[in-house]
C-alpha cells in the first residue's frame, strides 16, 4: 500500500534544504546525500542515498543502506487548506494561510523500513526546520516539532520493541502494608 505525507510551508531556499539535512544527521539518520542533491530535485537524482539509522533514532546503528526518497513539490490541496481552518492550533493555521506549496513525501507497497524512515522523519524534519506543518493521510496536521509524533505513529513498529515482562507482585493487603 502506497504511503504519503504532506509538508507545507510558507517559502523554501537552500538554506532549509542544508538545516534538513543537519536535521536528519541530528535525528539519527546519517546520511550521504549525491552530489546536488536537493529536495526540490529528488526525481532528477540517480544514485542512491547512503544512509545510517543510529542513536538517537535507534539503540545501535544499523548497517549502511541504500535508499531514496521521493518528494515532490506542489501546489496547495483545498481540502487540507480547508481542515486547517478548523484547527485549533493557531500556527497550523497561519502556516496554512501563507503556504505557497506543499512537499509530497510519498512511498509504494513493499518499501524497506530504511524509505519508510527516511519519507517519515525526512518529512518531520522539513515541518521542523521550515517551519511547516505536516499532513498525515489521516489528516492529522501538526506544526514544527509536533510533526516527529506523526513521524513516529507511521514509523514505530520498524523498531521491534520487546513486550515488558509481567513481574509477579507478592500481594499484600492494605491494612498490612499500613500496619505491618
Amino acid at each position: 500500500m502506497s504511503f504519503s505525507l504532506r509538508v507545507y510551508v510558507r517559502e523554501f531556499d537552500e538554506h532549509i534544504d542544508q538545516a534538513w539535512a543537519e536535521r536528519m544527521n541530528s535525528l539519527g539518520l546519517r546520511c550521504v546525500f549525491p552530489s546536488g542533491f536537493s529536495l526540490l530535485k529528488t526525481f532528477e537524482i540517480r544514485e542512491p542515498i547512503i544512509c545510517t539509522v543510529s542513536p538517537p533514532l535507534s539503540d545501535a546503528p544499523w548497517e549502511p543502506q541504500a535508499t531514496g526518497i521521493n518528494v515532490d513539490a506542489e501546489d496547495p490541496e483545498d481540502y487540507d487548506l480547508a481542515d486547517a481552518e478548523a484547527s485549533r492550533e493557531v500556527n497550523v493555521r497561519a502556516v496554512m494561510r501563507a503556504a505557497k506549496q506543499y512537499f509530497h513525501f510519498y512511498s509504494s507497497a513493499g518499501r524497506a523500513d530504511i524509505d519508510l524512515l527516511m519519507q517519515c522523519y525526512g518529512a518531520a524534519a522539513l515541518a521542523d526546520v521550515g517551519k511547516g506543518v505536516i499532513v498525515d493521510e489521516d489528516q492529522q496536521m501538526a506544526y514544527g516539532w509536533g510533526a516527529y509524533a506523526i513521524a513516529h505513529k507511521n514509523t514505530q513498529f520498524v523498531f521491534k520493541i520487546p513486550e515488558p515482562r509481567r513481574v509477579e507482585e507478592k500481594r499484600t493487603s492494605f491494612w498490612r502494608r499500613m500496619f505491618g
